[in-house]
């Protein structure tokens, strides 16, 4: 009974003698030990690097290694596996043997698809906890760019997967060319939404936090959130707006927050019985605002005497200052219209106001 329980257990291993089994298992021992020793190797010194590269310096030289970490021992091991599976293999004589190597070739792609995965999404974390400063990115186009860089990778992945294991994909590819057409003649309205969407990640015509108009549509409020379909634009009133992205690329956007000037023009009408006084009034106004430290010398500053109104000597005034925002604007406007009232007051005149001379012709 022991001798045939023998004989079928050394089946698979045909020509091995008895005595040339100690130096197989010493191969068998000397690769294991080789592939531990580089997986713990290996491990060691990418854990001490990963510990050294500073993440928010460098975060994605920190994301190659974080995120190679773990694959690369993964690597070494699926090596040393097949390191002694090509050892044994011409000593066990077994069906599934001849399946290896396309196991290997599958499962090398797979893993090499979930590390750079894994790379991308690190390097996500990595720019998302330093708020995006090492990066010319805003956070709604780096989200934008993680997720199509994985969808992108998993796709990839999985035809050069098919392709490994013998299955093939050109008709898959055609099935697929066929099947995007339909599907893009019946989602045209959400596909122009997402191409707009990827467009305002590039060209960055504004950004989450800065306030827009677009014009024509009445929508005017701070950008909330830009998504792959729809921008959430919350009004004055802190009413929610969902604005559709196809709308910006065929509509003016104005970004009021990035203007570099704001712009002054009033027109300021004085009395008639004050004509003498127009050429004093304008040159003291040009040399206050010529002055005036929050005016932008490099803009026009036109100060000018333009019409004789219906009741009024109409006087033009036009400039810039340098406060872009709405409440620092307000603030200079207002200190320079003052002034300026204050200086044709000292001129002995004074603003118009509507008037109408009659006149009676009494009867003889």
């Amino acid at each position: 009974m022991s001798s045939k329980i023998t004989e079928k257990l050394s089946v698979p291993f045909t020509g091995v003698a008895h005595d040339n089994m100690w130096v197989l298992s010493i191969q068998v021992i000397i690769i294991l030990c080789v592939t531990v020793v580089l997986s713990l190797l290996v491990y060691h010194l990418l854990s001490k690097l990963k510990k050294r590269i500073n993440k928010t310096t460098f975060p994605y030289i920190s994301a190659i290694v974080r995120g190679s970490l773990i694959p690369a021992v993964v690597l070494i091991c699926i090596l040393g596996l097949d390191w002694l599976l090509a050892l044994l293999k011409s000593l066990i004589h077994l069906p599934i043997i001849a399946g290896i190597p396309v196991v290997k070739s599958g499962v090398l792609v797979v893993l090499f698809g979930w590390t750079f995965i894994h790379i991308s999404r690190k390097a996500f974390l990595h720019l998302q906890a330093d708020d995006f400063k090492n990066t010319t990115l805003s956070s709604s186009a780096a989200e934008l760019v993680f997720k199509l860089a994985q969808v992108f990778i998993a796709i990839s992945t999985g035809l050069i997967l098919l392709q490994t294991i013998g299955i093939s994909i050109s008709g898959l590819l055609a099935f697929g060319g066929l099947g995007g057409l339909v599907v893009g003649f019946a989602a045209k309205d959400t596909l122009a939404n997402l191409f707009s969407g990827m467009m305002l990640y590039m060209d960055r015509p504004f950004k989450v936090g800065e306030r827009i108009y677009v014009a024509g549509k009445e929508i005017e409020g701070t950008v909330e959130k830009i998504g792959w379909r729809q921008t959430r634009i919350r009004n004055y009133e802190l009413q929610p707006i969902y604005v559709p992205n196809a709308i910006f690329s065929s509509t003016a956007v104005l970004t009021p927050s990035r203007m570099l000037n704001r712009r002054m023009s009033h027109t300021l009408g004085i009395r008639y019985n004050d004509f003498s006084q127009v050429n004093i009034i304008l040159t003291s106004i040009r040399a206050f605002l010529k002055n005036h430290s929050h005016i932008d010398q490099n803009r026009p500053v036109r100060v000018n005497f333009i019409n004789f109104g219906n009741f009024s000597l109409d006087l033009k005034i036009y400039c810039f200052t340098k406060s872009p925002g709405l409440d620092d604007f307000l603030a200079v406007q207002e200190e320079v219209l003052l002034s300026i009232g204050k200086i044709i007051q000292q001129n002995s005149a004074d603003f118009a106001f509507p008037t109408q001379t009659l006149d009676i012709e009494w009867p003889k």
